[in-house]
């Protein structure tokens, strides 16, 4: 039962206060600000679940809304993925090949003798 008031009482809040806004409070009792902290918190809160909601209701769509998308830096959403990262060309596999058979006792014994003549 504390569960269902509690949520109700997020929703009665988030009504009340959408068209309000943020109010800065410069001074007043520590229990005051410590109680609109604990309202902005639930606001905050809420909001985060809906558009958790939202973003399992759009997350097939290709472009979401700037709102709803995960925020990260500008360099961080456009940098490789890991698999991108990944993937070498035909020269370089080629190379991490030669690498490996020079490492062998064979490829090095060839080698050596390459040197020598």
């Amino acid at each position: 039962m504390m569960m269902n008031s509690c949520c109700f009482e997020n929703i009665v809040i988030i009504t009340s206060s959408s068209g309000s806004g943020v109010v800065y409070v410069t001074g007043g009792a520590a229990s005051k600000l410590s109680k609109i902290r604990v309202v902005r918190k639930n606001i905050a809160r809420s909001d985060r679940d809906q558009t958790d909601g939202q973003r399992a209701v759009l997350c097939a769509k290709k472009c979401l809304p700037t709102d709803i998308r995960y925020k990260n830096t500008r360099a961080m959403r456009r940098a490789l993925t890991k698999h991108e990262a990944s993937i070498k060309s035909a020269k370089q596999q080629g190379n991490v090949k030669l690498i490996r058979y020079k490492q062998t006792s064979e490829g090095a014994a060839a080698t050596a003798e390459a040197v020598k003549s």
